[in-house]
């Protein structure tokens, strides 16, 4: 080192300990303009002014390897740490540099600039498309290691995107600044907001009350013996219409993450938290699109069992940030939606959710399948998974069934002459118990 800072406090004890370093002519250590001991080195720094020179490591006693050693045989490293054991016990403080970001802080950003893009045809009007978009460029942005970027959380407030992520990858995102996005003529403004995540920040007197209220929401609606987080229908929440939480788009927006990050303060640790919580439904709540809700799967991530029936999902696209989310998932229920009216949906669905057993109440995998993550069921259905239906114009379906089994248990020769003549080709048998 050439030039080593030690702050000190002042000794009245001119005359050093024995077995301490001995000062040599040309005072070494000479106190510069703030009083501090600095070591002089401007014999090294003649050698090699300009000039930054490689670190020659140290072998297993913790010596610098290579460096040259001083007229009294001690090198700097050495000499250094001889002053500060002997010379200032107890009184050297290090100035430590300032910290960088760590993995455990998160850093949100506003994006801007991609609702005239040609994804805003779909039905998020694109957001999921933006966020895969955002996550692949930022993740070739991250040098060598090519490390792969995840964003945490997000939201839409009006044309504006907040999304979340990791720190620590910040400034790959920030790269991505001024791309354009889908045919977009214009290009995306990617702005770090100051403050890092909310969930970071005090809260002041309104936030205070905002807190009491989400907490009110998540105890009426948890139940501790079945495990369940009831969300569905928020919009008839009397306590949530009298804070006109649903009145303006920004509240909306913003109201199922903060929801989230108050159940996450609730608990010591992610592993207590999806344990308490194994049930989740959002049923009733208008969903055309998962963008609102997103956050549950940073929040839940091994959820079991999931309601999303009675919404307004009206294809596989509108679940997309959740694809592939929730490993653990058990039984989904996406009845009352117009997805259902899709062809192979279901299919799609087992593909994301390798552990899937149930589906709409029909089970769609066994319970051997289910537990080793095997998607054999998948090339096993027969039609797609839909909510059931009966329709009987004119009592035809139960005059057939009122007949059909009186002759099967007295009479099968007419019973069979009744309904198969000459010109019947085939019979249709439907294992009901399937």
């Amino acid at each position: 080192m050439t030039s080593t800072s030690v702050v000190t406090r002042r000794h009245h004890n001119s005359s050093a300990p024995r077995g301490g370093v001995a000062r040599r002519r040309g005072n070494p250590l000479r106190p510069d303009r703030d009083g501090d001991l600095v070591m002089d080195s401007s014999a090294a720094s003649a050698r090699g002014r300009g000039k930054i020179r490689k670190s020659r490591g140290s072998d297993s006693t913790g010596r610098d390897v290579g460096a040259r050693p001083s007229r009294g045989g001690i090198n700097t490293t050495r000499l250094q740490k001889e002053i500060i054991r002997h010379v200032l016990p107890c009184d050297a403080v290090m100035r430590a540099a300032p910290a960088g970001p760590r993995s455990g802080q998160q850093t949100e950003f506003k994006v801007t600039g991609w609702t005239n893009s040609k994804a805003s045809d779909s039905n998020d009007g694109g957001v999921s498309s933006l966020i895969i978009f955002l996550e692949k460029k930022a993740s070739m942005r991250t040098g060598p290691s090519r490390r792969t970027i995840k964003i945490k959380k997000s939201r839409v407030d009006g044309q504006d995107l907040f999304v979340t992520l990791n720190a620590l990858d910040a400034d790959a995102l920030q790269k991505v600044n001024g791309f354009h996005f889908a045919g977009s003529q214009t290009p995306l403004s990617i702005v770090r907001l100051a403050g890092g995540n909310a969930s970071e920040t005090q809260p002041g007197p309104d936030k205070e009350k905002t807190l009491a209220m989400l907490k009110s929401v998540l105890e009426r609606r948890y139940n501790p013996e079945m495990k369940l987080l009831n969300l569905s229908a928020l919009g008839a929440d009397q306590a949530l219409r009298d804070a006109n939480v649903f009145g303006k788009t920004s509240t909306t927006s913003k109201f199922f993450p903060a929801l989230m990050v108050v159940l996450e303060q609730q608990f010591k640790s992610g592993k207590e938290r999806n344990e308490a919580v194994e049930s989740v439904t959002l049923a009733r709540n208008e969903l055309a699109s998962i963008t609102a809700v997103t956050t549950l799967a940073q929040t839940l991530p091994l959820l079991k069992n999931l309601d999303l029936s009675d919404n307004l999902l009206p294809d596989i696209a509108a679940l997309e940030p959740w694809r592939r989310k929730f490993q653990h998932l058990d039984h989904l229920i996406l009845t009352n939606n117009p997805i259902e009216q899709t062809s192979d949906y279901a299919i799609e669905i087992l593909k994301w959710y390798p552990r899937l057993r149930i589906l709409n109440a029909t089970q769609v995998r066994t319970d051997e399948e289910a537990a080793r993550g095997t998607s054999t069921a998948i090339v096993a259905l027969p039609f797609p998974i839909k909510t059931a239906s009966f329709q009987d114009e004119g009592q035809i379906a139960e005059n057939f069934i009122r007949t059909f089994f009186i002759g099967f248990d007295s009479d099968r020769a007419t019973l069979a002459s009744h309904y198969y003549d000459n010109a019947s080709d085939f019979s249709l048998s439907i294992n009901t118990a399937a």
